[in-house]
């Protein structure tokens, strides 16, 4: 939680690295209520224990580890360098993905979309950081693809990367428009 809020505090300051280290408690609890019922056990039971580090220790310690480096901004272009080959070499079978996700969650192209936005939330304070983040996640999802769905070995694989998406969910408040107060209003005159 202290690696994610520190991460998130370089993106935007203190009341967002507090809110997405929030984020981060929450998420296991918020992928869970996103399951159809039929699936929400196997999720919980499957995939939970690895995602908050009470299995697959070291998988779990190396997301920590990433997230305190990923805080200095060379490492951005490293996440980055290791996301892109994924991306130009394949992420393995996202068919049987998407598959065990339409059977399993609400909606797909809402999961897409929502990625889609959070890394343009980020890049609106920070395209460098918007990059290594995106970077990390594709390498996570990339991992998680060649593990298969089955039994939540997709789920389980994510949690290298759960730092990663507490800060760019926490990030879709960047496409929220600032408020800005309302202009005074001048002298009136009498007619």
């Amino acid at each position: 939680m202290l690696a994610t809020w520190r991460l998130a505090g370089r993106l935007g300051g203190k009341r967002f690295a507090t809110a997405a280290a929030m984020v981060y408690v929450l998420l296991p609890a918020l992928a869970a209520s996103s399951m159809l019922g039929t699936y929400r056990s196997t999720f919980v039971h499957g995939a939970v224990p690895d995602l908050v580090g009470l299995r697959a220790t070291p998988w779990f310690a190396a997301a920590v580890a990433i997230a305190i480096a990923a805080s200095v901004l060379p490492v951005n272009f490293v996440l980055l360098a290791v996301g892109v080959p994924i991306l130009t070499h394949g992420w393995g079978d996202l068919a049987a993905i998407r598959i065990g996700l339409h059977e399993t969650a609400w909606s797909i192209a809402m999961l897409e979309w929502l990625i889609a936005a959070s890394i343009l939330g980020a890049w609106r304070r920070s395209w460098v950081r918007a990059l290594g983040l995106a970077g990390w996640l594709a390498f996570a999802i990339g991992h998680a693809a060649r593990q298969g769905y089955d039994g939540a070995a997709f789920w389980q694989s994510l949690a290298i990367a759960t730092p990663a998406i507490a800060v760019l969910v926490s990030s879709l408040w960047f496409l929220v428009p600032q408020l800005r107060p309302a202009p005074e209003p001048g002298p009136t005159r009498a007619r």
